[in-house]
């Protein structure tokens, strides 16, 4: 519930539109954890799925990052994968300029997997307002 002005507003970017699953990238916002790479995903399908994140690199650096995400059938879901404040200081990454990772989305009742994306890169805007 952080609304502060240190979230920083990006327009929508339709990043995965794939076998009725879209993930719009939203933006940076903060967690306690520390930055959080902000999603909206839309689930057109008619099953239970589990979104979840892999191989994210931060400014060309490998980071783990945390996300899963549940969504049922015909429901959107707003989340996102929190980035570990420790990690980008260890890293020496003060402000971030690119994000590149994939996605894996599966049948969150059978585990199996729907489909895996390639790898996506992200571009942040840092306008000045």
């Amino acid at each position: 519930e952080d609304n502060s002005s240190s979230t920083q507003a990006q327009e929508p970017l339709v990043i995965v539109d794939q076998d009725g699953v879209k993930i719009s990238f939203l933006g940076l916002g903060e967690s306690y954890l520390g930055p959080s790479i902000k999603l909206k995903i839309e689930n057109n399908t008619d099953q239970n799925i589990t979104v979840q994140q892999r191989d994210m690199s931060i400014n060309g650096i490998m980071m783990n990052g945390i996300f899963s995400s549940d969504v049922s059938p015909g429901k959107i879901a707003n989340d996102s994968i929190d980035i570990l404040d420790s990690d980008l200081e260890e890293n020496s990454i003060s402000q971030i300029e690119n994000v590149e990772l994939s996605f894996v989305v599966f049948n969150a009742d059978s585990w199996d997997d729907i489909f895996e994306t390639g790898p996506i890169s992200i571009g942040i805007n840092y306008s000045q307002a």
